[in-house]
């Protein structure tokens, strides 16, 4: 599997593609900015997008989606408990976005990314783990040394405190962690290295 990370924005945000080899099919995950750069980057690669997901509906991370999506000719897809959220930022391009429950499944070619709601960050925020590839995408809810903020207008401490207990602690040590931003990580650095998930175990 190749990932290729876009870091862009005032907050350094990630996003990324997402494919097996050249000549394949893709996915897109949080693109927050400059949809004309993963358009050229996919024709460079000659990818073919199955879809544009999101993580989660804060702007850095979803506001050149549906503008994205329609250059692709795709849709943008988000859990349905950000489905209104998303609606007050991008209005009327929510013609672009399409939602998706907790037991939905995305494949592209090799890849299968599997569905966890993870509520804390956001009420539809979620990780797209592919077992196989031993891979997640967490977006807000965890980084390499912080958790995602609780205090912002559908955040939750006590949610975020169960995400961490039920289903970070419960994922491989050696999974590799791809954030909304910051580097990659693995999942047994975040349970060592992490002082604020450390702090939310504790909760």
């Amino acid at each position: 599997m190749k990932v290729e990370r876009f870091e862009r924005g005032k907050l350094l945000t990630n996003g990324y593609v997402v494919y097996d080899h050249d000549g394949g099919e893709a996915f897109i995950i949080d693109a927050g900015y400059n949809p004309q750069e993963y358009v050229d980057y996919v024709k460079s690669h000659n990818l073919t997008v199955k879809a544009v997901l999101l993580t989660h509906h804060h702007y850095d991370h979803s506001e050149a989606s549906p503008e994205l999506a329609r250059m692709l000719g795709v849709r943008v897809k988000v859990h349905k408990n950000d489905y209104e959220m998303l609606k007050r930022k991008i209005k009327d391009e929510i013609s672009m976005v399409d939602t998706f429950d907790d037991d939905a499944v995305f494949e592209a070619d090799s890849t299968r990314f599997e569905i966890i709601n993870t509520k804390g960050h956001t009420k539809g925020g979620v990780f797209f783990i592919d077992r196989a590839k031993n891979i997640v995408f967490t977006g807000d809810t965890i980084f390499p040394e912080e958790i995602g903020l609780t205090s912002l207008e559908d955040g939750s401490p006590e949610e975020m405190s169960w995400t961490c207990k039920n289903i970070v602690m419960n994922l491989p040590d050696d999974m590799v962690v791809y954030p909304g931003h910051c580097d990659s990580t693995t999942i047994g650095r975040v349970k060592i290295e992490n002082p604020e998930f450390k702090y939310a175990l504790k909760m």
